[in-house]
């Protein structure tokens, strides 16, 4: 009896972990503007925000950056730029134009110009990414590393890195190409294709020794990785049906974008347990997601513009004692019925 009640808690905190839904919360809403593209680390959640209107070619190229406190629930205005996609380490807020590299100090409130680059107007916004105090970005031939301990810029001329953006963890940048994925060591000065096969043309990320990434076509895509420590590949969700982007790992968890149920909607992958979780389900459009820990967020157009909402995974250890409690509450009332009796 007491071995089926064990196995039978177990079961229970599996599966209230992630099948009894998520608590969605609203961080940003602003019924004159979108916001989009966020990124968390710590406390902090950055976002670009639409405030200038369209060109008359319809695209609009002019987002503000924003940076907001989770733990106060208030909004500060970082800059005024044409900004891309933004990135988040420890101290350092990094986001691409146009024209340039931009990088924001949360601590002396401070932004500097990395990189200038003419050759890049109008033809696409570097996506850059941070490690420490690491910042890469691809150009037209090469990527670019820059130190912001030392303020000194490397360029790296590799083929491989110019048709997409890439990733960095540590010494390894990642990205895909045409013919696969590849790790470059910046310690070693050395390039590892881990794929070499065509895949979805979208960035792979990182995680200490994890590269994962999307492959496939056609609406039936898969969520692979590879340990490039022990040299094993590992499979998340295989011939799924949907198209999925945005893949983002932390830690032990992979968050990303997918059109399966006919819009797009937020969902995860517990490496550890080897499950996957649906995290948003409604019949608007969710993207974008970004992952710290066990922090998750998005863009999310359920108001009729793009606003930034939010959840937690739940922790398994809050669960496994709230299941606690009521199995000692169980017992102790039973205990108290037999006594009386």
């Amino acid at each position: 009896m007491k071995k089926y009640i064990l196995i039978t808690i177990g079961s229970i905190l599996f599966i209230c972990n992630y099948s009894f839904g998520f608590e969605e919360f609203s961080i940003t809403s602003h019924v004159d503007s979108d916001e989009q593209m966020p990124v968390i680390y710590g406390n902090y959640l950055a976002y670009r925000k639409n405030v200038n209107p369209y060109f008359n070619d319809g695209i609009n190229r002019y987002y503000d950056v924003y940076l907001n406190n989770l733990t106060e629930k208030t909004d500060q205005f970082v800059h005024n730029s044409p900004a891309g996609s933004i990135d988040f380490f420890s101290n350092n807020l990094i986001w691409g134009t146009s024209l340039e590299v931009y990088n924001y100090n949360t601590v002396t409130s401070a932004t500097k110009s990395l990189s200038y680059d003419m050759s890049y107007y109008f033809s696409f916004r570097p996506a850059p990414s941070i490690y420490d105090k690491k910042v890469i970005w691809r150009t037209h031939s090469n990527f670019s590393i820059y130190d912001l301990e030392t303020d000194t810029e490397t360029m790296i001329s590799n083929p491989h890195f110019v048709n997409n953006d890439a990733a960095i963890w540590e010494n390894n940048v990642v990205t895909s190409d045409l013919d696969g994925v590849y790790v470059y060591d910046l310690s070693q000065n050395t390039e590892l294709q881990i794929v070499d096969r065509v895949i979805w043309k979208d960035t792979p990320d990182a995680f200490e020794n994890t590269v994962v990434w999307v492959e496939g076509f056609a609406g039936k895509a898969s969520i692979l990785g590879y340990n490039i420590e022990t040299d094993i590949p590992m499979n998340f969700a295989v011939n799924d049906y949907g198209n999925k982007e945005g893949l983002k790992i932390w830690g032990d968890f992979l968050v990303w974008s997918e059109d399966r149920y006919g819009n797009w909607d937020i969902f995860g992958y517990d490496i550890n347990a080897g499950e996957e979780f649906q995290i948003t389900n409604d019949p608007f459009d969710q993207k974008n997601p970004a992952i710290y820990r066990n922090m998750i967020a998005w863009e999310d157009n359920r108001n009729g513009h793009w606003d930034i909402y939010g959840t937690v995974i739940p922790e398994p250890s809050t669960i496994f004692m709230f299941l606690s409690g009521l199995l000692g509450c169980y017992w102790i009332k039973k205990k108290n019925k037999i006594s009386n009796k």
